[in-house]
């Protein structure tokens, strides 16, 4: 195996464990910041990239126990999201 998608969304969290494991021979590959890099091109591509130095403020939306994500948020995200966590319904 030359390349590895980390295909669940704490896997990143856990990155260098699974890199050591893995070896220096296997790339490993977030979604995450693959979507991220996508956005920015596409945004870049429309002209709708901000050049603004302000920082931005984060919501965020779960479906499962808002307070279960509150209590993990800070060793996955460094921060403390209290009041920025809201619970939604995903309906396919």
């Amino acid at each position: 195996m030359d390349t590895l998608i980390l295909g669940c969304t704490h896997y990143p969290v856990i990155r260098e464990i699974i890199a050591d494991i893995m070896g220096a021979d296997v790339t490993l590959i977030s979604p995450g910041a693959e979507a991220a890099k996508f956005a920015r091109k596409c945004l870049t591509e429309q002209n709708l990239l901000t050049d603004s130095d302000a920082v931005g403020e984060n919501t965020y939306y779960v479906s499962d126990s808002p307070e279960m994500f509150m209590e993990n948020a800070g060793n996955f995200l460094g921060e403390n999201v209290a009041g920025k966590v809201f619970h939604t319904s995903l309906q396919i």
